[in-house]
């Protein structure tokens, strides 16, 4: 499985892309989110 780390500013979209995706199901793992890519710059576990 792929694991996916969801980067975007916007709050709306971002819990409409978390929340409406079946991600196990699609073959990957949600590992998490951040609003902007300076937080989300670090290896995903």
């Amino acid at each position: 499985m792929l694991k996916v780390f969801l980067v975007e500013d916007e709050y709306v979209v971002r819990k409409g892309i978390r929340d409406n995706i079946d991600w196990t199901s699609e073959g990957f793992i949600f590992c998490g989110e951040a609003a902007r890519r300076r937080t989300a710059n670090w290896p995903i576990p």
